[in-house]
């Protein structure tokens, strides 16, 4: 099987190699025909280069003698670093123990913490409680300032008293008669 892998790869290389030259010879072909393509002959043109001795390409005589351009011209790409965090595994692990001392230092920081979190907790269900208590209270005056929850035409004066009287509530001022 190796042996016929290599045949082929030969053949592969054989073909290749005679495309790139017919494509050579077309190109030629064109150049004659084309008048801005033509080759300067070397006697009528004082700046005739000689291209005989330069190989242009490495693929045209199919020995690749030739330095490859793209090791010479491409950078050396090497694969972007991973943003993300990743874990070593050859990284020295820390015993048990330095995690029971960061914990026994960080005890006393973290109930201070819990007791903040729950002095908040508290705080806002009794400023909860006291808006509904408050709220409770509005309403109940004014049910009985109007007669009808929520609605309605006002009591008689009557039955209703003084709207001064349910709001403030009466201040017997001590010593006068």
């Amino acid at each position: 099987s190796n042996v016929k892998t290599l045949d082929k790869l030969e053949n592969e290389h054989k073909t290749y190699c005679q495309k790139v030259k017919n494509e050579a010879e077309n190109l030629q072909k064109i150049c004659r025909k084309l008048p801005q393509y033509r080759i300067r002959n070397k006697e009528n043109d004082k700046n005739f280069v000689n291209t005989k001795p330069y190989r242009l390409s490495p693929l045209l005589s199919c020995k690749g003698n030739g330095v490859d351009l793209v090791n010479v011209i491409a950078k050396k790409r090497y694969p972007p670093l991973v943003p993300l965090s990743t874990t070593d595994v050859t990284k020295d692990k820390r015993d048990i123990d330095y995690y029971f001392k960061c914990q026994n230092e960080n005890r006393a920081h973290l109930m201070e913490l819990t007791k903040q979190m729950q002095y908040n907790v508290d705080y806002k269900k009794r400023m909860k409680d006291e808006e509904f208590r408050s709220s409770q209270r509005h309403f109940a005056t004014w049910d009985r300032y109007w007669g009808r929850p929520g609605h309605g035409a006002p009591l008689s004066d009557t039955r209703r008293g003084h709207i001064d009287r349910m709001l403030f509530p009466q201040m017997v001022p001590v010593g006068v008669s």
